[in-house]
């Protein structure tokens, strides 16, 4: 009975967190502080419902979600009238991500110490290249020049931002990249269009992207350093062109979020890995012995916080609303004593300089390369 009450207290406090801007990270560690002798029928069902409500102010606030990449097209879609169509991929999406990744399971436990003894010595090389890709890629030499620019002070400031050990550096980084320039530098002309109504918001046509998203979630748990899907979307977008699709590029970097709470489950049992905050803060609590229970509830977990977003999209009028200036400088303003508060002054320095280079990445048409805040740092973390 206890058990079942912690799943729903979960959900709600995934929900709740997530619409605050909250990373599950924060109420991992709150939890953790708290010392709750049985913390898993808790901190799963939290993990899966914050991603899923994650999307709603990542989409419709351009509030940095875990993801951080669902910001910028979702915002499109939002902009365009589409914001439902885009709110329904990702979360379908994320719950196909979810399941299938279960059913991959028993699976996927084993494969991860093999491939992770395998894959190591050879990534510094692919993310070199990847790097070099990028910045050549560019159509002018002017472009060229930018690009190699942003290459280095982007990566330059992710490099320190994690040497200082913050709670959440990329909350600070990624809300100064993308968040800001998008609520401040906005005109008025950025408003949203008359939502267009949609038989079928997301179809299985995107079934290979939401099956990319799954292997790319695989990947990311056997590379070290690599961790976020942040990174993995920035490679992915290198790979296949489905990036300038918003649909389904937002299918891609949801089913690859939903999957990594699964293979990270896997990760963390097989080679003692935690490629996510929450699974590390409570390592000590997993053991393989109990895999089934944990894959029952994150079964549970899914279909309520999916269930939960289909209810709260039909209750969302989307045609009705509209972000005015004053609501865009409140958001702002939020997001900055967000960052203070998880972060304190660094947070705000860090926030600060990542605006600038958010803006100048913005009015050249570069914003991909912000990414190289966690390129870099890898490359040095192999090297």
């Amino acid at each position: 009975m206890l058990a079942m009450a912690l799943v729903f207290i979960g959900i709600l406090a995934g929900m709740l967190s997530a619409l605050l801007g909250l990373h599950p990270n924060t109420l991992a560690s709150i939890t953790s502080q708290i010392g709750v002798d049985s913390p898993i029928p808790f901190i799963l069902p939290m993990l899966v419902a914050s991603s899923f409500f994650a999307l709603i102010p990542a989409i419709f606030f351009s509030i940095p979600d875990a993801t951080i990449v669902s910001v910028l097209p979702g915002k499109k879609m939002f902009l365009e009238g589409k914001g439902k169509e885009a709110l329904a991929t990702c979360a379908y999406a994320m719950f196909f991500g979810i399941i299938a990744s279960i059913a991959l399971f028993p699976l996927a436990q084993p494969m991860v110490s093999i491939a992770y003894t395998a894959a190591r010595p050879y990534l510094l090389y692919v993310l070199a290249a990847a790097a070099i890709a990028m910045v050549a890629g560019e159509r002018s030499l002017r472009k060229i020049f930018a690009a190699l620019f942003l290459f280095f002070a982007a990566g330059l400031l992710g490099t320190f931002a994690f040497s200082l050990g913050l709670p959440d550096p990329l909350f600070a980084i990624f809300t100064g990249f993308f968040a800001l320039p998008a609520l401040l530098f906005s005109s008025d002309a950025d408003v949203l269009q008359k939502e267009e109504g949609t038989k079928s918001p997301f179809s299985f046509s995107h079934w290979k992207e939401c099956a990319s998203g799954i292997g790319f979630a695989f990947i990311s748990t056997i590379l070290p350093g690599i961790s976020t899907p942040a990174q993995m979307a920035t490679f992915a977008g290198m790979l296949f062109p489905f990036a300038s699709d918003e649909r389904k590029y937002l299918a891609f970097i949801s089913s690859l979020n939903g999957s990594q709470i699964i293979f990270s489950l896997a990760s963390l049992l097989a080679i003692g890995k935690a490629r996510m905050g929450v699974y590390a803060q409570f390592a000590d609590f997993f053991t393989s012995q109990d895999v089934l229970g944990y894959l029952l509830l994150l079964v549970v977990s899914a279909l309520l916080a999916f269930l939960a977003m289909l209810l709260v999209m039909k209750k969302i009028d989307i045609s009705k609303f509209r972000l005015t200036k004053e609501m865009r400088y409140a958001i702002a303003a939020y997001l900055v004593a967000m960052s203070f508060l998880l972060n304190g002054i660094f947070g705000i320095i860090l926030m600060a300089a990542a605006l600038l280079l958010g803006f100048l990445a913005a009015k050249e048409g570069l914003r991909k390369h912000l990414m190289d805040a966690i390129i870099l740092p890898t490359i040095t973390y192999l090297w």
